[in-house]
């Protein structure tokens, strides 16, 4: 992600009952392969909500012409079992790595988070993908592990990539019924032309129904590394936890340079 400019928080803190109402100077932080982290730490510690988010600076417009709709698909797949599995490289020896033990053979992505008393969601935009929590501050730390393991090693089970395409199918389907969502679209395709702004980030259902497993791996592979991820929490988080949690799992990806880009828009002529 860039190295864009922060606000200064708002005096009145989080303005959330219990929330922090005074912070500490903020983190920001360059792992050894390339990824940020930035912590805008609340006092006193541990109490009230905090926010914890995963960006990845890769979106629609950083799929190559195979993968249309693969950046979408793939925030859908994030939700899904991620398998912990055993040995020195599995996701539960990364969880262990940033202090967090899990027992099961599995892991549901906004179950565990629920689990904590947070709750979750994500976007995908042309430029980013961006998962997003509101937690317990003290269970922040946990919450951002649990995300970036889901996030950042993937099961992309196939069979469960069936079914998910159906339903990502049936959303775009229920765009295409969207008078607004048409006249938008049309419009941003008559603004960017052939520029990748100009491609719907559901991609189109023809598209999506031949988007196989691997493609999805392929996919990740090049979007989700080093400089283009950003780990972010704000409230009254344990620092240290959160580092421990961004050095054992978001470094633990290759580095990449800067924001996977599709050139500058050009407009389309008439």
């Amino acid at each position: 992600m860039p190295d864009l400019p922060v606000s200064p928080p708002s005096p009145r803190g989080l303005d959330l009952p219990g929330a922090a109402t005074q912070f500490a100077p903020l983190v920001d932080e360059r792992l050894a392969n390339g990824a940020r982290l930035l912590i805008l730490p609340g006092r006193p510690a541990g109490a009230g909500p905090a926010a914890v988010q995963l960006w990845v600076g890769s979106g629609t417009a950083a799929e190559r012409e195979d993968e249309h709709g693969c950046a979408h698909l793939l925030e859908h797949m994030l939700f899904k079992p991620c398998v912990l599995g055993h040995g020195p490289k599995s996701n539960r020896a990364r969880l262990a790595a940033a202090g967090v033990r899990r027992t099961e053979e599995a892991f549901d992505l906004a179950g565990a988070i629920e689990a904590l008393g947070g709750d979750i969601n994500a976007f995908t935009s042309h430029d980013e993908t961006v998962v997003h929590v509101t937690t317990p501050a003290a269970r922040a730390a946990e919450a951002a592990a649990l995300v970036a393991t889901a996030t950042l090693f993937p099961t992309l089970d196939p069979a469960t990539l069936g079914q998910e395409r159906e339903v990502v199918i049936e959303e775009i389907k229920q765009y295409d019924d969207d008078p607004g969502q048409r006249v938008t679209q049309a419009a941003l395709s008559r603004v960017y032309g052939a520029h990748a702004y100009a491609r719907p980030v559901l991609g189109l259902a023809e598209e999506v129904a031949g988007h196989s497993a691997a493609r999805l791996r392929g996919y990740h592979r090049r979007a989700y590394a080093g400089e283009r991820l950003t780990l972010v929490a704000v409230g009254a988080v344990d620092v240290a936890a959160l580092r421990k949690v961004a050095r054992a799992i978001v470094g633990a990806l290759p580095a990449a340079k800067g924001r996977a880009k599709a050139g500058e828009p050009a407009a389309k002529p008439g």
